[in-house]
């Protein structure tokens, strides 16, 4: 009886304590009324303080009415570090900025010259963000590039989360976001990649001018009506050429552009269906032939070893390839079958060796690591690894004496054709 008589008044002690709490939930505020729900970010360096930076925010202010909708504002405050010129922000929009929402932060061309480790630093810490938010490069300023995200939720051609996302895909498969950033940052490698997106102006238009200043814009984030009218139409703002961006110890050491990024595409085994091109193949069958593949499977089997003294990788890529397009010279339509003779395959072989050795001296003559062989060489032979650093007068600039030898394997629809090459 007593034990019943307990749990009685532990029911009642609760339901008492609901009720005392109910009026002041019930009284609660919207939350949109005291903050502001930021959805993107972009950073540039303030151009009346190089040593500042001016901020600008994508906020979503939700309305309303019988159907969801919602408005996006542009707000830019200038400060001495981020948190700085956030605080002002603050004050310019008289709520708090929330960025747990924020999908996304623009980098500017200026401000990739600093170290965005310093720049980022407030985002990291506190809570402030999630650790997956996309990281976007731009060679312009960053501002003009969000201004052109404004209609995200009605132009799906300027989504920069599509983009983005597409480009981790078929592009380049590493993870460009801010967590992934700061893991490269303090890994001995240090070197981050990450997209670069740009607009088809260099500035857009409006009051896009005074960027330096603070102040604001509205975008409607719907389409009134169910006609279609010159206003209805969305133009494409946004230009992804399928170029990236190298960051070495969180500063910007080189824009790859698409032409380049392609012969980067053969050492990142994350990639699929990317395409490859042949050029001037003549044989029995070809006269002068452009030929095009999609590369549907992709195997890269790599072997590190380091022999006096000397790091050395041993490459085996094997790929399987898919006819897409044949141009002969003289005109002649060729029929719809698979061609896979020896001139195809030694082509092939020839066009990889060529990227690739050109890809090594680029990260020689720059001195960056792409795909971590650092730790790929420290894995495979840790004490000859520590040996061939030291042996460096700088240890840092550890690539420029890594050799690496490639051997590649091409099946076109699943007949083999095998051609080895050395380099």
């Amino acid at each position: 009886m007593s034990k019943t008589l307990f749990n009685k008044i532990i029911v009642y002690v609760v339901v008492i304590f609901l009720l005392i709490l109910m009026p002041s939930e019930i009284n609660l505020p919207n939350q949109s009324t005291i903050q502001a729900i930021c959805t993107g970010l972009a950073i540039d360096v303030d151009q009346n303080n190089p040593e500042g930076l001016s901020v600008t925010s994508q906020i979503v202010i939700p309305q309303a009415g019988g159907q969801y909708k919602q408005s996006v504002t542009i707000v830019t405050t200038e400060g001495k570090n981020l948190l700085d010129a956030l605080n002002k922000m603050d004050y310019q929009i008289g709520k708090k900025l929330r960025l747990s929402h924020c999908c996304y932060v623009i980098i500017g061309y200026q401000a990739s010259l600093h170290d965005l480790s310093k720049t980022l630093d407030y985002l990291v810490r506190g809570n402030n963000t999630g650790n997956n938010i996309v990281l976007v490069h731009t060679t312009g300023l960053a501002r003009d590039l969000i201004e052109g995200t404004t209609s995200v939720n009605t132009n799906e051609v300027d989504n920069l989360q599509t983009i983005t996302k597409y480009n981790d895909e078929y592009l380049a498969s590493n993870d460009a976001n801010l967590k992934s950033f700061f893991d490269d940052y303090m890994s001995p490698h240090s070197t981050s990649v990450i997209n670069c997106i740009n607009r088809t102006k260099s500035q857009s238009s409006g009051d896009s001018s005074n960027s330096g200043g603070s102040g604001s814009s509205n975008s409607s984030g719907s389409n009134s009506g169910s006609s279609i009218d010159s206003q209805a139409i969305e133009k494409d703002t946004i230009k992804n050429n399928g170029e990236i961006s190298i960051f070495k110890k969180g500063k910007l050491v080189m824009v790859l552009d698409n032409e380049m990024r392609k012969k980067f595409n053969w050492l990142d085994d994350g990639l699929r269906e990317t395409s490859v091109v042949l050029e001037h193949i003549d044989s029995e069958i070809f006269d002068d032939a452009t030929i095009g593949f999609t590369l549907l499977d992709k195997e890269l089997k790599s072997d590190f070893s380091i022999q006096n003294n000397q790091p050395t990788v041993h490459l085996t890529l094997n790929v399987r390839l898919r006819t897409e397009m044949i141009l002969q010279d003289n005109g002649e339509v060729l029929p719809n079958k698979t061609y896979n003779d020896q001139v195809i395959a030694h082509a092939f072989n020839e066009l990889a060796n060529n990227d690739i050795n050109e890809v090594i001296a680029l990260e020689q003559e720059y001195g960056f690591d792409v795909f971590n062989y650092y730790h790929e060489f420290e894995m495979a032979d840790y004490q000859g690894w520590q040996k061939y650093l030291n042996s460096l007068d700088d240890p840092e600039n550890y690539m420029k004496n890594i050799q690496v030898f490639i051997k590649v394997n091409t099946d076109v629809y699943g007949i083999s054709s095998i051609i080895k090459s050395f380099k």
